[in-house]
């Protein structure tokens, strides 16, 4: 009997290890999402942040240049034409260009954080 018991403990701490085991794994899955949400959140936050100064900074300067363009035409009209043909313009630039200029810098990115520890360990696992 004493070997059976014995092997009922064995198996009892081996299942009870197992869960132990699944649960920090599982505890480290969390901490890592949450590492790399915040990081993909404060990377978002910024970019709002930038984006946000950057229409107000662009809205300024384009008010400067169609008073500024007021000058030469005595008439606001035709600055307002020809920011509005700029703006017509850059929609079109960025429109061709789209997955150039928007699309893959955001897709290095957000791989670049969410798998910087796969390529650590299989670099690890390589040496």
């Amino acid at each position: 009997m004493s070997t059976s018991e014995s092997k009922n403990d064995i198996y009892t701490s081996f299942i009870k290890d197992v869960k132990e085991y699944m649960k920090m794994n599982y505890d480290l899955f969390c901490l890592h999402l949450i590492e790399k949400l915040s990081i993909i959140l404060s990377f978002l936050f910024a970019l709002f942040i930038g984006v946000l100064l950057l229409m107000v900074a662009f809205v300024y300067f384009s008010m400067a240049f169609i008073y500024w363009t007021e000058l030469f035409f005595h008439s606001l009209i035709p600055g307002f034409l020809i920011l509005g043909g700029v703006y017509v313009g850059l929609f079109f630039v960025f429109y061709l260009f789209r997955k150039r200029i928007f699309v893959n810098p955001l897709i290095k990115i957000l791989s670049r954080i969410l798998f910087r520890e796969h390529k650590k360990a299989i670099k690890n696992e390589e040496e």
